[in-house]
């Protein structure tokens, strides 16, 4: 029997365009943080997925 990680745990936040216009360092910013916010989301799902993984790893007779 194969076993699958959650399917949350497998899409991650997508990643955000860039805004149609960048008039200022504040609008280049405020897209930085949303680049990073999906970057920590998809580490995040990540390393949920890995735990699963290890999880079920210890868990399977030897």
């Amino acid at each position: 029997m194969v076993l699958a990680p959650p399917a949350e745990l497998l899409r991650c936040r997508p990643r955000p365009l860039p805004p149609a216009e960048m008039r200022s360092d504040a609008d280049l910013a405020a897209w930085i943080l949303d680049l990073d916010e999906a970057g920590e989301d998809c580490r995040a799902r990540l390393g949920r997925a890995r735990a699963w993984v290890e999880a079920q790893r210890g868990a399977a007779p030897p």
